[in-house]
């Protein structure tokens, strides 16, 4: 089921190297999706060969179209390799020995934070100000090897949110996105992490259309205003003017003005009526 449209020289580095998914029982009609390619099923299929090796999604579901609920799970193929899996009737899904995509974002919290029991209002307001705290006990608990592992789990969200049809996954994007750029202190300290995360949103929003936030997220503009990172003083250099890149990237796509983004979170001042202090 390679694509007709492919490249010759690709076609054939692909028969050399590329691996092969059997898929048996699979019902006529089904519709099935590997990354952004989608077939919907005859009676004589059995199968996907010459596909590139590395990490893939593969979902499928029962005659449903594009819109309908999805089961799936990532696979990380070899060259030349050769995977097999039966369609289970009564659950409506293939089954592989591994676990699904969905299994996986399950186990994550909804949203990664510090715990507040035994904090004082003034910590608790400087962590909810700097959030280094937070992204550093979650790069210590899940991470501790490979830090870098973090924008992994940033791509595998937003993947199975936008192939896989699974909102809990966009809000778990959203949240670990705003924990990585919400963190003032934390911008200083690991300078190897930052620019990888310039880099992967960057990819990231260059696969979403640019109507997108307005209707998902009209009603909570949050991306403006999270991708302020990078403009505390403190901040290296070069990080900043890739920033400042990535900034200029998103207006021309997204037409979103930083700068009103900027003034409209500043803070504000009150004025106290004569006479009345605050102890």
């Amino acid at each position: 089921m390679a694509g007709t449209d492919m490249d010759p020289e690709v076609a054939r580095g692909l028969f050399e190297v590329g691996a092969t998914l059997v898929l048996l029982g699979v019902p006529q009609g089904s519709v099935l999706g590997l990354g952004y390619k989608t077939w919907t099923l005859g009676p004589r299929f059995r199968g996907v060969k010459m596909i590139p090796p590395g990490l893939h999604f593969l979902n499928s579901n029962e005659a449903c179209g594009d819109i309908g609920p999805k089961t799936g799970l990532f696979l990380s193929l070899k060259p030349r390799e050769l995977l097999v899996a039966h369609w289970n009737q009564r659950e409506d899904e293939l089954e592989f020995s591994m676990r699904s995509a969905s299994s996986g974002t399950q186990r994550r919290p909804s949203a990664y934070g510090p715990t507040s029991e035994n904090w004082t209002p003034t910590q608790i307001t400087q962590c909810n100000m700097d959030r280094s705290y937070a992204l550093n006990s979650v790069l210590e608990r899940h991470y501790k090897e490979q830090p870098l592992g973090v924008l992994g789990e940033l791509q595998f969200a937003l993947v199975c949110f936008l192939v896989g049809n699974v909102y809990e996954a966009f809000e778990h994007w959203k949240s670990l996105q705003a924990l990585l750029c919400r963190s003032e202190e934390a911008m200083k300290e690991r300078k190897d992490l930052y620019p990888g995360l310039i880099a992967v949103l960057c990819h990231q929003l260059g696969e979403i259309p640019p109507h997108f936030f307005v209707d998902i997220v009209s009603q909570n503009d949050f991306l403006p205003s999270t991708l302020q990172f990078a403009s505390s003083p403190g901040v290296d250099s070069t990080l900043r003017k890739r920033a400042e890149q990535f900034q200029v990237h998103l207006t021309k796509r997204f037409r979103w003005d930083f700068d009103a983004d900027l003034d409209e979170c500043a803070p504000v001042l009150v004025e106290l009526p004569a006479g009345v202090t605050l102890d």
